[in-house]
């Protein structure tokens, strides 16, 4: 559920797709098949500089997995260009609830903690940077979203940034604007150690690993 928020997408017709590392693909997909006896394939495609991955549930299975998401409020179709909000029975739920939401979705979207060096137990500038973009016609309900994000994670007294100002990141090729807004963890020691012991980031082993080196 939480990872169709950032990596995944439900297209129009319902069905399901799951993007990232390999490894960390192979952990879900163990997790699908263990807990509701699912199949599930892993693609890869190769362009001129990447690799990239994708896991999608093989059958009819997949669209029915894509409506019940889509009934638990996931939003369906690009996100870039699409409105959305975390659930009301995400934000108003228990805390172990929120605390899973979260450690899927900044496993996804959180960009690679890098620790300083000199300083041990703190992360460099923008090592803890939570960033997602949105066509500049949604920005104000994306602000809305984010904030959201944030008060949830101030609940496991984890402080963070303001939310930057729109940046500009590209220009599509349907020829809409992406702007990106961002926000930090806050990267004092006591901070830092608070925010490595709340939250274990899900599906993302390489950033996990990053943080405890």
């Amino acid at each position: 559920f939480a990872f169709i928020f950032g990596d995944g997408t439900i297209t129009p017709k319902f069905s399901i797709y799951l993007s990232g590392n390999n490894s960390d693909l192979e952990n879900l997909q163990n997790e699908i098949k263990r807990t509701f006896k699912l199949p599930s394939k892993i693609w890869k495609s190769k362009n001129p500089v990447s690799t990239s991955h994708s896991l999608d549930i093989q059958g009819e299975d997949n669209q029915i997995f894509g409506r019940l998401f889509y009934a638990a409020a996931v939003p369906k179709g690009n996100k870039i260009v699409n409105s959305f909000e975390v659930p009301e029975w995400i934000m108003k739920g228990p805390k172990w609830v929120k605390k899973l939401f979260l450690e899927v979705l900044l496993g996804n979207e959180l960009e690679s903690p890098v620790l300083h060096k000199n300083k041990k137990g703190t992360f460099c500038m923008g090592g803890l940077r939570f960033s997602m973009s949105k066509d500049k016609q949604y920005l104000d309900s994306h602000r809305k979203f984010l904030e959201q994000i944030r008060l949830l994670i101030k609940e496991f007294d984890v402080e963070t940034s303001e939310l930057s100002n729109p940046q500009f990141t590209l220009k599509r090729k349907d020829g809409g604007l992406s702007y990106s807004l961002e926000f930090s963890i806050s990267r004092d020691k006591i901070n830092s150690a608070r925010s490595l012991k709340s939250f274990r980031l899900r599906y993302a082993d390489e950033k996990q690993k990053s943080v405890l080196k």
